[in-house]
């Protein structure tokens, strides 16, 4: 039988229990395969009670499966005469083996008087904590517009939300600020980040309206009008006087914030024989370019203040519902990760933990947050903070699998925490699983060609693609079958080009919640019953 290239790797995983491994595994590689036999090693021959292991999966159908294929390994072994497999096998039904969420639920459940939390909490699902959110929702709506569209109110607060909603910002907007804050509770400022300064009543833009009439001022220059930047310097004008207009009319279309959100820019025309010479024409473009910079300027110091009122003032109703659930034992599924982990930070109860589960194997480590990881490391890190105790921590993982941004999942905190393949410093080894078992070498070949190109490492954000093998066995393409898979290149683009949607897909971040100026007026502004946008999965 043809061994199998990455054979040292797999009998490592298996059974050096006495080491702290990283485990690559990319698709159809037999990871699951490997767990299992990872775990019966330490039930088996380390003799190490199922009560002290934690195993850790994404999602609870993974967590199933691997309870089910180590029952199955577990009874052929005590078939064998295993010895210890009758106890492994007791203790399966009720071993830490699940998602993250429900390893942190049992933290707290064994320690409720550290946690702060009722004996017997439960988990919010999905419509109570859809509920929940609706009324945080209401009572944050109620505080930024009152009670009704016609609700009067007063204060630094009233002005502020006045002042978005009058920039363009639609309710929906605040209504998205609120579940963010909500989704990120934990990271909210202690602080307030107001400062507690009196808002201008109206802006500063003397600087921009200076810089503005310089730009309009170099119309006089010109010895031809019909030079392509003389209609350029011809639309700064109608610029600048839109934003002399919204200044002495509040009500006036477009508004200062619209204007400054869109300056004209500097165009593609002008010949500089047109302006007095070439250095002319590109001082003109010169200023034309730093206007923008100048608007962004005037709005930030603008609307920061007014932001910052309004997530000072939700941030204390956000905080007080997380506590009232924290108080209730009404855990939101992110309540329970941010409670465990403060949970740790308590010495008496980390080592009482630590005792309690000495071997911690972590599934689909690619999708790990900084909590997770925070979790991880107070679990298994020895106490001089040298990294992991050897053979505490397993975890496998495929970094270019990592898709889960939006649940926090961070590829540079995977990457921080499995180091170089070098290091020896954290006392983390790698090893890499790379024969698949799942595809024929046709498509293996096609997958490898196309992704070492697509997949090009970046540091901290993209790793490197590592080619899969095919396994021992599988024939080549057969014509017979069918034409083999292909790589299509379009020769009308560069390959550069050809990759660009990619880079696109993977770079493309968040909108911004609040962005004032950048969309049009709302005809009323809405109270606490408003239309809010549909929920979002988790």
């Amino acid at each position: 039988m043809t061994a199998l290239s990455d054979q040292p790797a797999r009998d490592r995983v298996e059974g050096d229990t006495s080491a702290t491994l990283f485990v690559e595994a990319g698709a159809g590689t037999g990871k699951t395969y490997a767990l299992v036999r990872r775990l019966s090693t330490l039930l088996l021959v380390d003799a190490i009670p199922i009560e002290q292991i934690a195993a850790i999966t994404f999602t609870e159908k993974a967590a199933a499966e691997l309870r089910d294929r180590l029952r199955v390994y577990l009874v052929d072994e005590r078939d064998k005469g295993a010895p210890l497999a009758d106890k492994a096998l007791a203790g399966l039904d009720t071993a830490a083996i699940g998602t993250l969420h429900s390893f942190a639920l049992r933290l707290l459940s064994e320690n409720p008087l550290e946690a702060g939390i009722p004996p017997r909490a439960t988990v919010q699902q999905d419509t109570a904590a859809s509920a929940a959110l609706d009324a945080l929702w209401q009572e944050c709506a109620l505080l930024l517009f009152g009670q009704g569209p016609s609700a009067s109110r007063e204060g630094d607060l009233a002005r502020a939300v006045d002042e978005v909603l009058d920039s363009g910002v639609s309710p929906t907007a605040f209504h998205e600020l609120v579940e963010a804050l909500h989704r990120d509770w934990d990271r909210l400022p202690t602080d307030p980040l107001h400062d507690g300064t009196p808002l201008p009543s109206t802006p500063d833009l003397s600087e921009v309206i200076a810089a503005a009439t310089a730009i309009v001022g170099w119309k006089e220059a010109c010895q031809d009008e019909s030079d392509l930047l003389y209609a350029t310097l011809g639309k700064h004008e109608t610029w600048l006087e839109n934003l002399h207009t919204s200044l002495a009319d509040p009500t006036a279309s477009p508004t200062w914030s619209e204007l400054l959100g869109s300056p004209e820019s500097a165009g593609r025309g002008g010949k500089g024989a047109n302006w007095g010479g070439k250095e002319v024409l590109d001082e003109i473009k010169g200023e034309i370019r730093q206007l923008p910079a100048t608007c962004e300027k005037i709005m930030l110091e603008y609307w920061t203040p007014r932001i910052q009122l309004i997530v000072d003032a939700l941030t204390v109703v956000v905080r007080r519902h997380a506590n009232q659930r924290q108080r209730r034992g009404t855990l939101e599924f992110h309540d329970q990760l941010v409670l465990a982990r403060d949970l740790l930070h308590v010495p008496q109860v980390r080592e009482r933990v630590r005792e309690q589960y000495r071997r911690i194997l972590i599934d689909e480590f690619q999708d790990t947050d900084p909590i997770q990881l925070d979790l991880a490391e107070l679990l298994t890190n020895a106490v001089d903070g040298s990294g992991p105790e050897s053979g505490r921590l397993f975890t496998v993982g495929d970094p270019k699998q990592s898709i889960y941004r939006f649940r926090r999942a961070d590829i540079s905190t995977y990457l921080r925490a499995r180091g170089s393949d070098d290091s020896t410093e954290s006392g983390v080894e790698v090893e890499r699983l790379s024969t698949n078992f799942r595809c024929s070498r046709a498509v293996l070949d096609w997958v490898n060609e196309v992704f070492t190109e697509i997949l090009v490492p970046s540091e901290g954000i993209q790793p490197e693609y590592r080619p899969l093998e095919a396994a021992p066995g599988r024939p080549p393409h057969d014509p017979a079958h069918g034409p083999a898979p292909f790589v299509f290149r379009s020769e009308e683009r560069p390959r550069s080009a050809r990759l660009m949607p990619a880079t696109r897909m993977c770079g493309t971040g968040p909108r911004p919640l609040m962005s004032p100026g950048s969309s049009p007026p709302p005809s009323k502004r809405d109270g606490p019953t408003s239309p809010k946008p549909g929920s979002r999965h988790r």
